[in-house]
């Protein structure tokens, strides 16, 4: 990382601070470097989780990581509505000269007027250009998506990446946004998925932001019934009954770990506790090469103890 300059002022009511990256951080950075620009931070709140995903585009804002490999930019950054300004902050400060354009407002709103259409006609200059990051709602994807696949961004930052596992997508207009983003996704040669919680039910759940990464080894995210899946990927029944089993793990720390009870039927036997055992070490040794996890304590980050006051 020594060719990365990652440093920014942010103002405050007490005044600036400086920002920059900390040695967690340099390692985040360091493995989406590795992983050439494909990989899953799912670090705890509070690490930085943003500005790991910053600091690797700025990193490769000229070349890939391998020689040959195109650069960082254009960009598409897809994250929920309300952390958008956080984003566009990041950016400003962390890389000010970096052209940043925000899509508040769907595409053909011709009564859409006010300062959030004024920002979204600038952002709409941007892909035009094919230059620089532009930044969206999940709920907007959709809507914005023959454009964006014009604009055939290099690098597609999915924050809170857990929005985009499609099996738990009833809603019609949910699962529509979902296949859009996976969409787009399967254009770039660079993905970010940034989450803290990569798994919340059952370790098979893991297996949608896999897909996005590793298409070769998963599936394309985009296949349908109509695109069939190649034979030798390892698809959701796959990877279930690799490692599914609801209840049965969690993700805690930079790693995962057994739950008590995790079967469901109030105990295990010495020879299912061992194949279970086996399970997770198998289910460790996949994400290794997608997923870097570290805690606030793990990282270093010092926090006064919670305090709680409870009313009545």
């Amino acid at each position: 990382l020594s060719g990365l300059k990652l440093t920014g002022r942010l103002q405050t009511p007490r005044g600036p601070i400086q920002i920059k990256p900390d040695e967690a951080q340099k390692v985040g950075i360091a493995f989406l470097d590795v992983n050439k620009g494909r990989g899953l931070i799912a670090d705890s709140m509070g690490v930085g989780k943003t500005l790991q995903a910053v600091g690797w585009m700025k990193l490769r804002k000229d070349a890939g990581p391998t020689p040959g490999d195109p650069p960082s930019t254009p960009a598409v950054i897809i994250c929920p509505g309300n952390a958008i300004g956080a984003w566009y902050s990041h950016f400003k400060m962390l890389w000010p000269e970096l052209p940043v354009g925000r899509l508040l407002v769907r595409p053909g709103r011709q009564d859409s007027t006010g300062e959030a259409h004024e920002i979204t006609t600038a952002a709409k200059k941007l892909l035009r250009q094919r230059k620089g990051v532009v930044i969206l709602a999940y709920a907007n994807v959709d809507a914005w998506l023959d454009i964006l696949l014009k604009f055939a961004p290099n690098t597609v930052v999915l924050d809170e990446a857990h929005r985009v596992k499609i099996r738990w997508a009833r809603r019609h207009k949910i699962a529509k946004q979902t296949a859009a983003t996976r969409e787009l996704v399967d254009t770039a040669p660079y993905v970010i998925e940034t989450t803290g919680t990569p798994i919340e039910n059952e370790a098979a759940e893991i297996w949608h932001l896999l897909r996005l990464l590793d298409p070769d080894e998963f599936g394309k995210a985009s296949d349908n019934k109509r695109i069939k899946e190649p034979s030798t990927a390892v698809g959701f029944g796959k990877f279930y009954d690799a490692y599914g089993k609801e209840g049965a793990f969690q993700v805690n720390g930079i790693g995962v770990e057994a739950l008590d009870g995790g079967d469901g039927g109030g105990g295990n036997s010495l020879a299912q506790a061992d194949a279970e055992e086996a399970k997770l070490e198998r289910l460790r040794s996949l994400l290794a090469c997608y997923m870097i996890r570290r805690t606030k304590a793990e990282a270093g980050i010092k926090l006064p103890p919670k305090f709680r006051l409870q009313t009545w």
